[in-house]
């Protein structure tokens, strides 16, 4: 092998394991704006309760719900027929109570919620507008009863 070939491969390795130090010495960096970028729970809603544990799907939905994002539920029309028979008036209903002071158990055992919440979620943090979040929620319940919230403009 000549001088300049060995010269050459020698630049090519160091150059390497400067890229992977500094890679390494920007996971700290990394890992700071992750936890700084999750929200935040709501003060008045502390841990989730037990039945929102149940399964992963039910925990995110409760989690986004609680979360600063939650407001997105608010409006989104839930289709399962709780507006009917528990006076929901949205999807962010059926996970955390009108009042603020606390959980409602209904969006644990009700899939149709889960699914909407999550749905919501993944949207908006694709960058999809509310408007258009709600309306493809709609579109997949035509027919379903619906709770009485208003469109988002």
């Amino acid at each position: 092998m000549s001088d300049k070939a060995a010269a050459a491969r020698v630049a090519r390795a160091r150059q390497a394991f400067v890229l992977k130090v500094a890679a390494l010495a920007a996971l700290p960096a990394l890992a700071a704006v992750l936890i700084v970028a999750l929200p935040p729970p709501m003060a008045n809603h502390g841990d989730l309760p037990d039945y929102a544990l149940k399964d992963a799907r039910v925990m995110e939905a409760y989690h986004f719900a609680k979360s600063d994002q939650g407001w997105i539920l608010d409006s989104m029309a839930c289709y399962c027929g709780c507006g009917q028979h528990t006076g929901h008036s949205s999807n962010l209903a059926c996970f955390v109570k009108g009042d603020g002071s606390g959980y409602d158990e209904h969006g644990a055992n009700c899939q149709v919620c889960v699914d909407i919440a999550l749905t919501a979620k993944s949207m908006h943090a694709a960058g999809t507008p509310l408007k258009e979040i709600r309306t493809t929620i709609d579109a997949k319940y035509p027919g379903y009863p619906a709770t009485p919230t208003p469109m988002p403009p």
